[in-house]
């Protein structure tokens, strides 16, 4: 009588069945191994998780049943009843241990408790067959996981959505916190980046509850979803929401100890109170926390550090893009990011030489992130810099409405970029000399800040845009222009000096 197979003998038969008909040169090339080692593996080596995630990958492979022979080959055929099966059995033993959590000796019955101890048992026993499937899904899943993440890295969205079902499948039949969370991280990032913000959010907000849930053992993850989660708020304009959720993370961070990683936690909190246009508390605030936060984070909060540091007029203009150039620790990505803060805050204060200031600054940096604002603010920029001019006319508003480039922005689901495209057209259209349209444009604008979100806060700066287009159209006894004034003395008097006198 022969042995029995092996599950490494078993997890290669199905190998060569599923790849029977792929070269093995093929089979290097897209699971990234080496000939030779594909050779080994396929013949009589055991097989790496690697090797197995890279085929499941590649290959459009369902793990489950490459792990364990059940279901269909191929990921594509395996439809929604191998994923409700799944689904089934998890809730069967969640429902099973909660009906066991009940007091036996509350039940008078001896009938009844005979069938809660049979499903007792019935518990102990899936529990085992879990905490089974569960090992042997973990390398698998780790693999999978830094796949998905990678791909989001370099920016083929394309596989990563294709990846995404099939790592959050494996997910559920792997009980490891830690990378369950890594998960739910990625997958806030692939949702913000892919221009889905009410999925970036749900993301977010799981992310810190599954820390939030988890317990002491867990603070620094706790900590890192806490700011992650208040960026990404803060991003998308869910400043009230961002504060709230941070002002919770810093008490419970003060219990613990009042370390860099409180300030790190700090200094976000912060930056919201100074999004919800109170620079005059927060910019003390921050100073503090920035001199005390982790030197890494420093580096990161660098460029929002010093645009609310020229905002409150502590910084010039040549402070803030003095500081940028001479910082060469960030990546093109971050790089970019901060460039388009700089390019944008000098279009919404309507200053020709700190515009051109801006965009020598941000030369050959600027839309290297390829982030539709980043190239949005290159755009807007070189058109108000020929409205300004007196060469230029209403032919440079109408190659700057009818771009692509502008298009997305006011078709973008984030509203704080919608509000900027079309403050923008309104000030191009107002500097052009077009009157009429700049007036209907400005009424747009307003509708769009009346109809949005109430949850969503306007950053100041493309406020002072939109009140700044009502001063240049409008007379002085008109609502608007009143209102405009107002808005102006009262952002002043809120911390933010770089409106001064004439705004």
């Amino acid at each position: 009588m022969e042995p029995a197979a092996t599950n490494n003998d078993a997890l290669r038969d199905r190998l060569n069945a599923v790849l029977k008909d792929v070269s093995q040169a093929e089979i290097a090339r897209r699971t990234g191994t080496s000939r030779a080692n594909v050779n080994r593996y396929l013949r009589d080596r055991k097989i790496p998780a690697e090797f197995s995630a890279a085929v499941v990958a590649g290959f459009d492979v369902n793990p489950v049943w490459l792990l364990t022979g059940k279901g269909s080959p191929r990921s594509t055929e395996t439809g929604a009843g191998t994923d409700e099966l799944a689904s089934r059995i998890l809730d069967m033993v969640g429902a099973m241990e909660a009906t066991f959590k009940m007091r036996l000796s509350a039940i008078s019955s001896q009938s009844n408790a005979r069938v809660f101890r049979d499903l007792h048992d019935a518990v102990d026993q899936y529990t085992r067959t879990l905490s089974r499937t569960s090992e042997h899904f973990k390398p698998l899943f780790k693999k999978l996981l830094e796949q998905f993440h990678q791909a989001i890295l370099r920016k083929d969205y394309g596989q990563a959505q294709s990846l995404r079902p099939v790592v959050t499948f494996v997910s559920r039949l792997c009980d490891d916190p830690r990378l369950v969370f890594d998960l739910y991280a990625v997958e806030e990032m692939l949702d913000f980046l892919t221009g889905e913000p009410v999925k970036a959010i749900a993301s977010g907000r799981r992310t810190f509850l599954a820390k939030l849930a988890s317990g002491e053992q867990h603070y620094d993850d706790l900590i890192v979803a806490a700011v992650n989660y208040g960026f990404l708020l803060m991003q998308l304009r869910r400043i009230r929401e961002a504060e709230g959720l941070l002002r919770v993370g810093c008490t419970l961070a003060s219990s613990r100890a009042i370390d860099a990683r409180y300030w790190n936690l700090y200094f976000v909190s912060r930056t919201m109170q100074a999004e919800l246009g109170r620079l005059d508390r927060a910019l003390p605030r921050l100073i503090r926390a920035f001199r005390l936060m982790s030197a890494e984070n420093r580096e990161l909060a660098h460029g929002i550090f010093n645009s609310y540091l020229f905002m409150g007029g502590v910084h010039s203009f040549d402070d803030w893009t003095g500081a940028f150039l001479a910082s060469d620790k960030f990546g093109v990505y971050h790089r970019a990011l901060e460039a388009g803060r700089i390019v944008s805050t000098a279009c919404c204060l309507e200053d020709a030489k700190l515009i051109k200031q801006a965009r020598k600054a941000g030369d050959g940096v600027l839309g290297k992130g390829r982030r539709d604002d980043e190239l949005f603010f290159d755009l807007w920029s070189k058109s108000l810099l020929a409205a300004m001019s007196a060469k230029a006319g209403l032919e440079t508003v109408e190659q700057f409405e009818t771009s692509e480039v502008f298009k997305t922005a006011q078709g973008s689901q984030i509203p704080t970029m919608q509000l900027t495209a079309s403050a923008a057209l309104c000030q191009l259209l107002r500097l052009s000399g077009d009157k009429e349209r700049a007036t209907k444009q400005f009424d747009a604008t307003k509708q769009l800040i009346e109809a949005a979100d109430p949850g969503i806060t306007f950053p100041v700066m493309q406020f002072a845009l939109h009140h700044r287009n009502a001063l240049g159209l409008f007379e002085a006894s008109s609502k608007a222009t009143k209102q405009a004034r107002r808005f102006f003395a009262r952002v002043k008097s809120n911390g933010y000096l770089i409106f001064g006198d004439n705004p």
